[in-house]
């Protein structure tokens, strides 16, 4: 399998008529393949926001060997575009630190729109230890922020988990108090909801619940909204692009298929991918947005009654919410 995915990327390159991919293998007998397409180099070089914030994610199960694919984004008036990817079987830090490392090597120059070695200033991920050890081990100046998607998600599971002890109704009151944390307006306003938190009485009865918001306070330079605004985050606050590339790669690059071994996923992903971005690219440049609208999401003129349409102090609203 090795030989083969060597062969396989030295073609590629050929074809490229520069070094777009690279593998390599650890000392721990794990393999890592990074990617960086003709596309993926143009969005460093030309788009500004990949030198300001990138969003990093990773999926599984797309392959028979069930490897991990990280994928590096940044965002745009197009949404988001890839800035490189790592293929690994191993989720280890050690193995997440050597895949961006190559892929590291693969980029241009003037990487990051001119940052280069540095990094972006700003990166965002899921609570995934081994993957943010592995992004500050290669990019050591870059700020890691933690998506406020997932941070609130993994409160809730954690309430809702029959371990932590709290009864159903106080579960939604309790998210509310760690949810007015995470959007507290500056530092004081956080240091006070915060102690209004330690305080409440319905907290003080569940000292599993004043541990783990101590543990999440702790980290609050990753999540807090109102420390991130000298960052250049502009006004992202969870990894919906990663996400929706992540789709993108299951339905549009996998067909919802597993490849069948590590060759043709990175086949798939050197070439289906690429050409899914450029095409989309190449819409948005031509004002040609008729795949949106014939989407199953979007609403017809017959879905809206315009007669339950009124004015009401200056502004629109329905008067009911039957269908027409």
């Amino acid at each position: 399998m090795f030989v083969d995915l060597e062969s396989r990327i030295h073609q590629y390159n050929e074809e490229q008529h520069q070094t777009c991919a690279k593998i390599e293998q650890t000392s721990d007998n794990q393999t890592v393949i990074a990617i960086c397409t003709p596309l993926m180099k143009r969005v460093h070089e030309k788009i500004r926001h990949s030198g300001e914030m990138v969003f990093v994610d990773s999926s599984g199960n797309c392959d028979r060997h069930n490897c991990r694919i990280f994928v590096l984004l940044t965002h745009s008036s197009a949404g988001g575009l890839p800035l490189g990817i790592v293929v690994t079987t191993s989720e280890s830090q050690s193995t997440i630190t050597a895949g961006f490392n190559l892929l590291k090597s693969i980029l241009p120059e003037d990487a990051f729109t001119g940052r280069g070695a540095y990094g972006p200033q700003v990166a965002m991920t899921d609570d995934s230890k081994s993957l943010r050890q592995g992004l500050h081990a290669v990019y050591p100046e870059c700020s890691l922020l933690l998506c406020i998607f997932h941070l609130l998600q993994a409160m809730w599971r954690w309430l809702w988990d029959a371990h932590s002890g709290i009864p159903k109704q106080y579960r939604p009151y309790l998210l509310g108090l760690f949810k007015s944390l995470v959007y507290a307006e500056s530092v004081g306003d956080l240091d006070a909801r915060h102690n209004h938190l330690v305080n409440d009485e319905i907290v003080r009865k569940y000292p599993k619940f004043q541990a783990y918001v101590d543990t999440v306070y702790q980290r609050r330079k990753v999540w807090a909204l109102c420390l991130h605004k000298e960052l250049p985050t502009q006004g992202n606050r969870t990894n919906n692009f990663a996400e929706s590339a992540m789709r993108v790669i299951k339905e549009k690059v996998f067909q919802r298929l597993k490849a069948y071994n590590v060759t043709q996923a990175v086949h798939f992903l050197c070439t289906r991918m690429e050409d899914y971005y450029v095409r989309k690219l190449v819409d948005v440049a031509n004002n040609r947005m008729c795949n949106p609208s014939q989407s199953k999401y979007h609403a017809d003129d017959g879905d809206v009654n315009f007669n339950n349409i009124v004015k009401v102090n200056g502004k629109f609203q329905f008067n009911d919410c039957e269908k027409d």
